[in-house]
């Protein structure tokens, strides 16, 4: 492929940039902002063994599309559950992700084309997907070199920014134009792409790639005996409840009984503190309450149901109570992932603090899927709307939908991306 010039003087400053890289790196770790080994590995060097098998490269643009890009993944993973993933991201995992299997997490190579030549050299993906914006021209150029197939995947609050040592004129439609396919949010988008050099018949508009796009099956073992025991009476769900939250849903569930006097709460905890301290102050407040772990049967008398917490059932939860709060809300604990409340039915409640997914709930605000509160008082409010059995069934139909329409993208996207992996699979032998 012939180089148009504006990239032939981009190029030609990365081949004799990585001496620079090394000193503004070794800057950067002598005043303590860069670790020694995340230093190597911008560089490409002292990298881990390349595992055996194919790799498929996921590039993260931005850290709010990162729990997006995990869900493709494991969507992936249905049909190739050997599959390894190469991560990349501009920063650090965040602390609630969990441990990740068969997943290398690095940061991208230095914009140097012997650092990036040493990347690609050593890891030999299969396939890229890239999940945003923030291009880079030189990466891209040497992975079309590799004869390396690359999708462009549209992310939330992403455009066309280039992440560039510096801007020439039209270097900006010749990187757009490396991509082998695109998946765009919206027309516009996609004239954008076209316009910029992408291939006509490469570009498909299903929308763009957002967190709670997993398909949510439910195992029925447990539901139904769980169901004839609640029988007619309304339920609510607190999940993973901080322990600055205890007193709020406490509260909340007895301001609601004096008119509902049947309500059950069902209640997980962020950690054993938590539970420790919901059991003694919900000893104090005369409230009856049942251990999961007893298999004690829920009688009318058992107003509130501790969930065992060595056994997650949280699907169990949800299917059982049409209303959830969702913890970790009330305090500065970043927020639990709506998504498999609104995937299995139930109508949601929040606190404020949800930086760990803000996007996710968003969406379902957006809709009228999930109800915000700062309060005991706004807990007990909103749990009461939502007895009504026609309020919490708009509001779990609506985040259902919501559910759906990340799903069809998703899917779409891991579908190209395995007949991507089968045609390098089978060229490969």
């Amino acid at each position: 492929m012939a180089k148009p010039a504006s990239l032939r003087a981009y190029l030609a400053a990365a081949a004799r940039s990585e001496s620079q890289a090394v000193k503004r790196l070794r800057r950067l770790q002598a005043s303590g902002v860069l670790s020694q080994e995340r230093c190597d590995h911008r560089l490409a060097r002292t990298l881990p063994p390349r595992p055996s098998g194919e790799i498929i490269w996921i590039n993260v643009a931005r850290t709010h599309a990162l729990q997006a890009a995990l869900e493709l993944l494991e969507t992936l993973r249905e049909n190739r559950p050997d599959l390894t993933c190469l991560l990349t991201t501009p920063d650090a995992l965040p602390s609630h992700i969990a441990p990740l299997d068969n997943v290398i997490h690095m940061p991208l190579p230095e914009e140097c084309s012997t650092v990036v030549r040493r990347f690609l050299d050593h890891w030999k993906p299969s396939v890229l997907a890239w999940v945003g914006d923030r291009f880079r021209p030189s990466l891209l150029w040497h992975v079309q070199e590799a004869h390396i197939p690359t999708v462009a995947i549209a992310a939330p609050d992403c455009g066309f920014e280039l992440d560039a040592r510096f801007i020439l004129p039209a270097l900006r439609s010749v990187t757009l134009s490396q991509f082998d396919h695109v998946i765009a949010a919206n027309q516009s988008d996609a004239a954008t792409w076209r316009r910029m050099g992408a291939n006509q018949q490469s570009v498909e508009v299903i929308g763009p790639l957002e967190e709670g796009a997993l398909s949510h099956r439910f195992e029925e073992h447990g539901f139904s005996d769980l169901s004839r025991e609640i029988g007619t009476r309304p339920t609510w769900f607190a999940a993973q409840l901080a322990a600055g939250e205890v007193a709020d849903v406490l509260k909340a569930h007895a301001t609601v009984m004096r008119r509902a006097h049947r309500l059950l709460l069902i209640a997980t905890f962020k950690d054993a503190d938590a539970q420790a301290a919901f059991e003694r102050q919900a000893a104090t407040t005369g409230l009856r309450l049942a251990q999961r772990c007893d298999l004690a049967p829920v009688t009318e008398e058992v107003q509130v149901l501790i969930a065992d917490p060595d056994i997650d059932e949280n699907a169990l939860w949800y299917r059982a109570a049409p209303t959830s709060f969702l913890g970790s809300s009330l305090t500065q604990s970043g927020g639990m992932s709506p998504n498999d409340a609104a995937g299995y039915g139930s109508a949601i409640i929040h606190g404020p603090h949800l930086s760990h997914h803000a996007g996710a709930y968003a969406r379902l605000a957006a809709v009228g899927a999930a109800r915000l509160v700062r309060s005991d008082t706004d807990l007990s409010e909103a749990v009461r709307a939502l007895l009504a059995p026609d309020a919490a069934a708009i509001a779990a139909n609506a985040a259902w939908i919501v559910m759906s329409s990340g799903a069809e993208v998703s899917t779409r996207t891991a579908d190209l991306l395995h007949d991507l992996l089968d045609i390098r699979e089978a060229i490969d032998g």
